[in-house]
């Protein structure tokens, strides 16, 4: 839901061209990986790789290890995923009944507790739940965005403009920061390997990237423009709930989003700490 602003910034055509070729070096690169995970099945994460392609000396392992660390926490911790996007979805529901920072705290410590279970078995449970949960919530935020007269905010900044390129004047930074919007939604090669170990066949890996990767491309594309095209440049958030004018649509399309809200922090947490 974070796509339409991407595209509010990048322009319409950019952002979709940029969201397929990411999609597609996100894939290969992906494919490369496995690759290696099966011609050396003593991997057992991307610290061993590390270490492999530095002629298997220890501090590579250990230099990956922390980039790996690092990067895990990182993406737990970058807007709008995971602890401030939850944040932002108990403001909505509670009307800002409590501050941003207290709501953080809150689902940092539910996400610590879901993140217990140390199997991936476990996570690919949750894993499935949350992708349907996530698909319902989008689906009803793009219909509702479509149903809807006017986006929030309206008729303050006039009408709802649709950019097909990008408005003149818009800096590298903010282009950069739609980019990375798009690219880091994708990217999770580092954890590969860590998943491939626990697969009991890991020849069975490139059918879930191919359908995970079919699948992210249009539902991106779609739920990104469409919510784009009504709610426009001007009126615009990030995540795009807070687009929705109507309280009740807004309400019940992101309550739908609570199960990957806490899994998006989980994921990445439970892999760390198996680590």
């Amino acid at each position: 839901m974070s796509f339409p602003y991407s595209y509010s910034v990048l322009g319409l055509v950019p952002g979709l061209i940029l969201t397929v070729v990411v999609a597609a070096l996100v894939l290969y690169t992906s494919l490369i990986v496995w690759e290696f995970c099966l011609r050396h099945p003593e991997v057992k994460d991307v610290c061993d790789i590390g270490q492999m392609l530095f002629w298997g000396q220890k501090w590579a392992w250990w230099f990956t290890a922390v980039m790996f660390i690092l990067n895990n926490t990182f993406i737990q911790a970058r807007l709008p995923k995971p602890c401030l996007k939850r944040s932002a979805y108990l403001n909505t529901i509670t009307n800002h009944g409590v501050c941003t920072i207290g709501f953080s705290a809150i689902v940092a410590c539910i996400s610590f507790f879901c993140s217990l279970p140390r199997t991936f078995s476990t996570l690919a449970k949750l894993g499935t739940a949350s992708a349907f949960f996530t698909f319902i919530s989008v689906l009803l935020a793009t219909i509702f965005a479509g149903i809807e007269a006017h986006p929030n905010g309206y008729p303050k900044f006039g009408e709802p403009t649709v950019l097909i390129i990008p408005a003149a004047g818009t800096t590298f930074v903010a282009g950069m920061n739609a980019f990375m919007n798009i690219s880091y939604t994708f990217i999770g090669q580092i954890t590969i390997p860590s998943f491939i170990a626990e697969m009991k066949d890991p020849r069975d890996f490139p059918k879930a990237l191919w359908a995970v990767t079919i699948a992210e491309v249009i539902l991106f594309s779609l739920v990104g423009s469409i919510v784009y095209a009504y709610t426009g440049t001007n009126y615009n958030t990030a995540p795009a709930f807070g687009s929705l004018g109507n309280e009740t649509f807004k309400k019940v399309s992101f309550s739908f989003m609570i199960p990957t809200l806490i899994f998006l922090g989980v994921l990445y947490a439970s892999v760390s700490a198996r680590f």
